[in-house]
């Protein structure tokens, strides 16, 4: 017989800023990691593309139901190619009946959350960007080719359709 109490609402709140902590924190190490990546990524792509462009059409990979439920794309400027951080929602667990729980991902709130750690939109990142507190510009939300949705900071309410994108409403 488990005899543990069920955590009130003050312990599940401590947990939840201890574990979100964390992963802005572990964001706030692999940006430039992951901007190293994307340039190596972006320059294979450009060769695809160029090779496509020669030899037939080029096929866009659409995200997994589970990637679309979990990630949101955060972009720096109003453009599909600035530098972005892709923020991503982990499943956790019950502690108490080891049930499930899935995170939905809420790209509003993980976009602004971003931009107020400065994870995104400053030059350098905060030394702590969990005690940061940077201005969230107005954010414009868009589905990417992908299925993944996609926050960028304008007030444009037609962006999305000049890129060629499909507005996002939450």
């Amino acid at each position: 017989m488990n005899t543990e109490q069920i955590p009130n609402d003050q312990e599940i709140d401590r947990r939840l800023r201890s574990i979100r902590s964390a992963v802005l924190t572990e964001v706030g190490r692999t940006t430039k990691r992951t901007r190293n990546l994307r340039i190596g990524i972006a320059g294979a792509a450009a060769l695809l593309v160029g090779l496509g462009a020669t030899g037939g059409a080029v096929a866009v990979k659409m995200a997994t139901q589970d990637e679309i439920q979990h990630n949101v794309a955060c972009y720096s400027a109003p453009s599909l190619t600035a530098p972005h951080v892709d923020v991503t929602v982990a499943d956790g667990y019950n502690v108490n009946s080891g049930a499930k729980l899935v995170g939905d991902a809420d790209p509003v709130a993980l976009c602004e959350q971003s931009w107020k750690a400065g994870t995104i939109g400053q030059a350098t990142i905060p030394a702590d960007p969990n005690t940061a507190n940077f201005p969230v510009p107005a954010l414009q939300f868009c589905t990417l080719r992908t299925g993944i949705i996609a926050g960028f900071p304008t007030d444009d309410g037609s962006f999305c359709d000049n890129v060629g994108l499909t507005t996002w409403l939450p």
